[in-house]
């Protein structure tokens, strides 16, 4: 396992950018130099950007997380953010051609409790899911109460923007114009090795259970922390 710098528990962002994808098998090796040694550090040198991380999938998920957190999400609306989206380098253009099934989301952070730190939760759950109601603040707040435990470090409750995933950008024509379909995410850091059965699949009652229900086709999917990078301004 790879980690950057060492800092680790910290207040959470309000803005989330997600992207899942699978990368070229090939390509992989070369990929994660790029990710390292330029995308990443790039990124979160942005303004407003706190910290970026990547992770592997497990069986069955995408093949990987990158993610970046933020201070705000009108942060990933920036013209710093924007500029570099439309301006890729030579080295993320090629990168970005061995992406393969993208997808791209922007959240904002409803609720959070406890504290990330994956030195101790090395394992990342990641659920997507609908709902044919609105989730209210303290509806997340009750859903993440509800998944509190032991092995469980943080736990994040967000609702997606469509506005800010929907823009256009030089990027986007590489890979492929690929967002989020599903309103909310969950992700639960946590140091269970099979966390899917011991998080989801053994819940059947409270307010976890009772919104997979009404869901009926969440997407559940763990990984495995691979590399983080904190904002030098952090």
């Amino acid at each position: 396992m790879e980690l950057g710098m060492t800092a680790k528990k910290r207040n959470l962002g309000e803005g989330l950018m997600a992207f899942y994808s699978d990368i070229d098998e090939a390509y992989i090796p070369r990929y994660r130099q790029w990710h390292n040694l330029e995308h990443m550090p790039e990124r979160v040198s942005i303004p407003g950007f706190i910290e970026g991380r990547r992770y592997l999938g497990a069986e069955g998920a995408p093949g990987f997380l990158m993610m970046y957190e933020t201070e705000a999400v009108d942060v990933l609306e920036s013209q710093a953010y924007l500029g570099s989206l439309d301006d890729p380098t030579p080295w993320t253009s090629e990168a970005l051609a061995h992406f393969r099934k993208p997808l791209r989301g922007i959240y904002r952070l409803l609720s959070s409790c406890g504290e990330s730190d994956f030195f101790k939760a090395t394992w990342l759950l990641t659920i997507r899911l609908d709902s044919d109601v609105e989730i209210t603040v303290e509806q997340a707040e009750a859903i993440l109460e509800d998944l509190q435990g032991e092995g469980i470090g943080s736990v994040r409750f967000y609702e997606i923007n469509d506005h800010i995933a929907q823009i256009k950008t030089a990027e986007k024509a590489i890979y492929g114009e690929n967002n989020s379909y599903k309103r909310y995410l969950i992700f639960i850091e946590n140091s269970y090795s099979a966390g899917r059965k011991a998080i989801v699949e053994d819940r059947h009652e409270g307010a976890f259970s009772e919104l997979l229900k009404r869901d009926g086709k969440a997407l559940v999917d763990e990984y495995s922390i691979e590399y983080y990078l904190r904002s030098p301004d952090e």
